[in-house]
């Protein structure tokens, strides 16, 4: 399915039940210890759906780690009642932090792809992580680096 041309077609009802699908298959390809070529296609299948409906997923790292951390995909909204980024973070397995670094990877190559014109009009408010090798968790709540 191409998120471009189903954009305008789809309900906010519809838009949740996809990501919710999106984040099942990358927390099933985790534990089934898919290959990376499947792990990576599923980070940029995430980061199409996240330049598509930003404004819906504007925490869209820390619901993933959060979802990778439960082992299921929950709702968007769940975020909210979450512990703090720092402490999932914690409990990441290798494999997982992994998974979380190309996500956030291909979102910021992505991003970076996309003119400042059109990251005005997505209302994008990023969150970026970097981790270190003790795996803590470093926040930048910052998109200074889009040019306007």
């Amino acid at each position: 399915m191409k998120l471009t041309k189903c954009r305008k077609s789809l309900g906010d009802d519809d838009v949740q039940a996809l990501l919710q699908t999106l984040l099942g298959w990358l927390v099933r390809c985790m534990e089934s210890s898919e290959g990376a070529l499947v792990l990576r296609k599923l980070c940029s299948t995430l980061v199409a759906y996240f330049l598509q409906f930003s404004q819906s997923w504007s925490s869209c790292v820390s619901h993933v780690i959060y979802c990778l951390c439960l082992n299921e995909a929950v709702p968007y909204s769940a975020l909210e009642k979450a512990p703090e980024t720092s402490i999932l973070i914690q409990n990441l397995s290798n494999s997982k932090a992994v998974a979380v670094l190309w996500f956030a990877a291909t979102l910021v190559e992505e991003v970076g792809r996309t003119d400042s014109q059109s990251m005005k009009q997505l209302s994008l408010s990023l969150t970026l992580y970097l981790f270190y090798e003790e795996n803590v968790l470093i926040e930048f709540p910052d998109t200074s680096f889009i040019s306007e």
